[in-house]
């Protein structure tokens, strides 16, 4: 008697998420500030800013971690 494999569920299997990435000039744009501003954002040390990936020299910015990084230094109005 040949043992029979368990079929998978596709349903349960979760898709991967897409990842949005920009280069500096749109997450300046996603963010509604100057390329100046996103540079000292990055370069300030004490601000956390989630890092970029460098490919070839090319900075490319993860949103979803930008995201993340601005909910946890929006401050919350009474």
């Amino acid at each position: 008697m040949a043992s029979k494999k368990p079929q998978q569920n596709l349903a349960a299997i979760e898709p991967v998420p897409k990842r949005r990435w920009v280069r500096n000039g749109e997450l300046a744009k996603y963010l509604g500030v100057s390329k100046m501003t996103l540079w000292r954002f990055k370069n300030e040390k004490s601000f956390q800013f989630p890092p970029a990936s460098v490919i070839n020299n090319i900075e490319f910015n993860d949103l979803d971690k930008v995201d993340a990084w601005m909910e946890a230094h929006t401050e919350r109005q009474p």
